[in-house]
């Protein structure tokens, strides 16, 4: 009884009956979260009464095809509130002499100048990667690569399902998240522990029965942020200013808050007609830095926590979980 996070003690009591040997993990979700139900029976985001969860009180999310929805956003968000599109390819980024950037030359000759510079080129890091930063490595996040192609189903009706499904195997992890027209599916693995080429060959094995709407294709990334995403008058957004793992969908958040927090620096500026200031270019990157920190310890801890040490991959990472107090840093 009471409000959930004041006077709600099941957390505690289950927490309890966990260290007494009485619950075990997967009793965790059925006992505490109503949305394991309507995982479980394909419900998401209905309800078991077929009535379309709305509002705050049972949290939800949506999978969306990548491929199609920025032109979604584009059509329906972008502009029809002013943003102008341009199609084209940087070919020449112009600069002041103390590294500020004045506009862009696309291929086909066009100059654009812009007082503010939002750099959503992933990993291309076509502006962040031309400017005086520093760069944080992850040295205890060992995945660094993926092996991913979409799959087809054999039967959408027995095989979709309304939730991420995520599976550990000897070198990492494979990923499966459904739409309705296909999977998409990937391994990612621990390059020092297998190479590319054996991962794709044990990801097609993993997938054998059913057939690849593209061949699978090898993504690699050094796991890692910039010490200022915001520099001068660059903000590299999402995968432009850093990444860690796939795991968790983290980078989708990352952008997500990336893209606020800049539009709230925005409309403060506006607002006072004034200047955008030092201290909050400065409070950007400590948050964002702050929030990429945060998330590579939550995601290390999927790996170091395990009971696992069948192979090298799991093996070091329980270690490392050990050498590093990962189970005590949790907890706190």
């Amino acid at each position: 009884k009471g409000d959930p996070g004041v006077d709600d003690k099941h957390i505690d009591y289950w927490l309890e009956l966990a260290r007494q040997g009485r619950k075990n993990w997967w009793e965790m979700c059925e006992d505490t979260q109503e949305q394991f139900y309507l995982m479980e029976g394909n419900k998401a985001p209905f309800d078991m009464d077929d009535n379309i969860l709305v509002g705050p009180w049972q949290a939800k999310t949506y999978h969306v095809d990548a491929e199609r929805f920025p032109d979604v956003v584009r059509d329906h968000v972008a502009i029809p509130n002013g943003v102008k599109h341009l199609w084209g390819h940087v070919e020449d980024i112009q600069k002041e002499e103390d590294g500020y950037i004045t506009k862009l030359v696309l291929d086909d000759g066009s100059e654009h100048e812009a007082d503010l510079f939002c750099d959503c080129t992933g990993f291309n890091r076509i502006l962040t990667g031309t400017m005086d930063n520093g760069w944080h490595n992850y040295e205890h996040i060992f995945t660094r690569d993926a092996i991913v192609g979409p799959v087809k189903y054999n039967n959408v009706r027995t095989e979709m399902r309304p939730y991420t499904q995520t599976y550990a195997q000897d070198e990492g992890w494979n990923f499966i998240i459904t739409l309705y027209n296909r999977m998409g599916s990937g391994y990612v693995f621990d390059r020092t522990e297998i190479s590319p080429e054996d991962s794709k060959e044990k990801f097609m094995k993993y997938w054998d029965g059913y057939e690849f709407i593209k061949e699978p294709r090898h993504i690699s990334w050094d796991s890692g942020r910039m010490e200022t995403p915001w520099n001068k008058n660059v903000v590299g957004i999402g995968m432009a200013g850093g990444f860690v793992d796939p795991m968790e969908a983290n980078s989708l958040y990352v952008a997500q808050a990336c893209i606020q927090l800049t539009n709230r620096i925005i409309n403060r500026a506006k607002d006072r007609e004034d200047p955008i200031r030092k201290s909050e270019i400065y409070a950007f990157n400590r948050n964002i830095g702050n929030l990429e920190d945060n998330i590579a310890d939550f995601i290390a801890w999927h790996y170091t926590l395990t009971d696992r040490e069948d192979t090298p991959f799991w093996k070091k990472n329980k270690e490392l979980g050990i050498k590093e107090n990962h189970k005590e840093k949790c907890w706190e």
